[in-house]
């Protein structure tokens, strides 16, 4: 990369990682020799988010262009994207069958995998959402927002399973 690195993910192998940069690519990398595998070059803005899917063939990585885009691990080209965000996304998740993002919008959007549709956008966050991470089990999504707001909801139902401010 030729600028910050933003975000990191491992594959489900655990044999490469998928970086974002500020310099507007998403790489992937072979974990044993450090070689660049695919770049993908399709973001018009710096790029924040990677997630692999489960089978570790695509890649879904956001950024400053308020898109989700969705491109082949293999040789990164693109497969699609998901529009509809008006704001930056800083982070990207997938999470059984689910993809989740969240930005200076001070929500999470969810949408389907497979036809990447729109479910829902869990609102109420007083600040831009910095973190995710699910509990697959549960059907629970944490999100965390700059002003060290905690919020984890039920993603079939959409409603608030806990809230709490983790800020000293």
């Amino acid at each position: 990369h030729a600028d910050w690195v933003l975000g990191l993910v491992f594959s489900p192998d655990g044999k490469h990682l998928a970086s974002a940069s500020r310099d507007r690519t998403a790489r992937v990398f072979d974990l044993a020799t450090g070689v660049i595998e695919a770049s993908y070059m399709g973001h018009e803005a710096p790029v924040s988010g990677v997630a692999f899917t489960g089978d570790g063939k695509s890649i879904y990585s956001c950024g400053r262009d308020k898109d989700v885009h969705v491109w082949a691990a293999k040789d990164g080209k693109q497969s699609g994207k998901i529009s509809g965000a008006e704001g930056e996304l800083f982070r990207v998740l997938l999470a059984d069958g689910h993809v989740f993002s969240g930005g200076t919008e001070r929500q999470v959007r969810q949408h389907k995998l497979d036809d990447r549709s729109l479910v829902r956008a869990f609102t109420g966050h007083g600040d831009r959402v910095y973190a995710l991470a699910a509990h697959a089990p549960g059907k629970w999504l944490a999100s965390g927002a700059h002003n060290g707001e905690v919020r984890v909801w039920n993603w079939q139902d959409g409603k608030t399973v806990a809230s709490f401010i983790a800020a000293p």
